[in-house]
């Protein structure tokens, strides 16, 4: 008998609901809706628009139940960083910072000055990137935000929408080791970093793990929708873990890799617990929380924000739609290796307006010639992703000690197959493309796990692999890339420290 399972995958541009058909052997996804979710600039705060993610989500629900009739259960995943605070009547005291508002970064140094950046990682593992939930509470605190004052209860984004669905607070484990207040060696709230800052401990609730179930629609909820209860399950509703989970790796492959690759990139290893050393901390990479109490050796990097905000620039000056498809045609006929970007560059992570003219000054103040045309800053923001893929890949063969064999990519931008081609190339490894939805699969099998239709998750990435369709991408022109891989990493990775401007 088929069952049905709904999915909602929460990324920093666009929301998809995906329905997940399981006939006991195999599934077969079906997206749905797909919607917007456009942060709000008010009085210089960038806020998530949560009300409007939960008025579109209510309404998929009721859409996906008279359309399919039973659905068995719902998750929700989403991306790494931002939360609500509850007051002592369970009602959300603002809107939801974006992961991207200044004061983060503002007072990220008077933060280090208290807790440096060793003893974040020392403590939780996890990296000390201001985009994290750590650097919004202690903005809160510097700025004496009710949020502080008044705040009963943290929730992730993931984890409010499931409480305003139905009606408990729980905090899912693999979103929470994503905030940098979790000691991941221990499985609990870290006491030393909520003391140093004043935060209340209660704030911080129990712990559900992935393949459990969070609770049902609640009455009030059916009864707006005209609906029956529906249960709600605890995927990994970081979506990096959700997209690790969905991998089709066999229990027996080793010496592989990940990348995840969206508005951000997320690049790392499965490994069987955190890995907190020197050397981990020295190149930068952190350890977050997957299912079935792995871990992430991961690291972040910025991905298709940049050209997603030189789309939105280019749109703009010509008052006409730009597609993706143009955008790559336009690249392809640029000269290759012009120029390079360090995409981590602090001056790409802000919500800029004009993000081609930041591509150009990086160019200009890094000794670079100065990429004009669209095709020209497309190509130099293309190859400088796929460089610093190279640097973090030959990064974490040093960590771990072993040479990456198969690296798998997961993502909307494996669509672009040039992309792909492009990574195995300079890479020089075969780059295994796996469903442009791997989140929403991993979220999946997660749900059937929590509805004791598989045992485990190797048994879930077995279905995933007979019901999946991959692609598969093997180097070639090798020689060319690492020749040019050597220049970027002479012009930007060496000289990073040196590559300071005020644009």
């Amino acid at each position: 008998m088929e069952k049905k399972y709904l999915v909602f995958d929460l990324g920093a541009s666009s929301i998809k609901t995906i329905l997940f058909h399981f006939d006991g052997k195999s599934i077969v996804m079906e997206v749905l809706d797909k919607f917007e979710n456009r942060p709000v600039l008010i009085n210089n705060t960038i806020y998530w628009n949560i009300f409007e993610l939960f008025s579109n989500i209510k309404t998929s629900i009721k859409n996906a139940v008279v359309r399919f009739g039973k659905i068995e259960s719902l998750g929700i995943d989403g991306w790494g960083s931002d939360f609500c605070i509850f007051d002592k009547n369970k009602r959300m005291i603002s809107n939801p910072v974006n992961y991207r508002d200044k004061d983060r970064v503002l007072h990220s140094e008077m933060l280090y000055s208290i807790l440096p950046k060793k003893r974040i990682f020392e403590l939780t593992g996890h990296i000390y990137t201001p985009l994290i939930d750590l650097f919004q509470l202690y903005s809160f605190a510097v700025l004496k935000s009710p949020e502080i004052k008044e705040g009963y209860r943290y929730l992730s984004i993931p984890d409010s929408l499931n409480f305003f669905l139905t009606g408990n607070m729980i905090n899912e484990y693999t979103r929470a080791t994503t905030s940098a207040l979790v000691d991941q060696v221990e499985k609990k709230w870290e006491e030393e970093i909520i003391k140093i800052f004043g935060f209340s401990r209660n704030i911080f609730g129990e712990f559900i793990m992935p393949g459990n179930i969070v609770g049902e629609l609640s009455e009030s909820v059916c009864e707006e929708l005209d609906i029956k209860a529906v249960r709600i399950m605890a995927c990994a509703s970081h979506d990096t873990a959700s997209a690790v989970t969905g991998i089709p790796v066999s229990k027996e492959e080793k010496d592989w890799v990940f990348l995840s690759m969206g508005t951000w990139f997320c690049f790392g290893a499965e490994t069987c617990e955190p890995v907190i050393n020197d050397n981990v901390f020295s190149a930068g990479f952190a350890n977050q929380a997957a299912t079935e109490g792995k871990n992430l050796l991961f690291k972040n990097i910025n991905g298709f924000w940049i050209i997603e905000k030189c789309k939105e620039r280019w749109e703009k000056d010509a008052k006409n739609e730009i597609t993706w498809e143009k955008i790559i045609d336009l690249s392809d006929k640029s000269k290759p290796f012009a120029s390079f970007i360090d995409t981590d560059n602090t001056v790409f992570y802000n919500y800029h307006f004009d993000m081609p003219q930041k591509v150009r000054l990086f160019c200009k103040e890094s000794g670079q010639k100065m990429p004009g045309t669209i095709g020209e800053i497309a190509r130099c923001i293309f190859e400088s992703l796929v460089f610093k893929i190279v640097y973090i890949v030959r990064s974490i063969e040093q960590i771990l000690g072993y040479k990456v064999k198969v690296l798998y990519l997961m993502g909307g931008v494996t669509q672009n197959s040039f992309i792909c081609q492009w990574i195995a190339n300079a890479v020089n490894s075969i780059v295994i493309v796996c469903s442009s939805q791997s989140t929403s699969i991993g979220n999946c099998l997660m749900q059937l796990k929590a509805d004791n239709e598989i045992g485990d998750l190797s048994e879930g990435r077995k279905i995933v692999h007979d019901s999946i369709r991959i692609k598969e991408y093997y180097p070639w022109d090798c020689e060319i890339w690492n020749k040019n891989y050597n220049d970027f990493h002479e012009k930007i990775i060496r000289n990073k420290e040196e590559i300071k401007f005020n644009p």
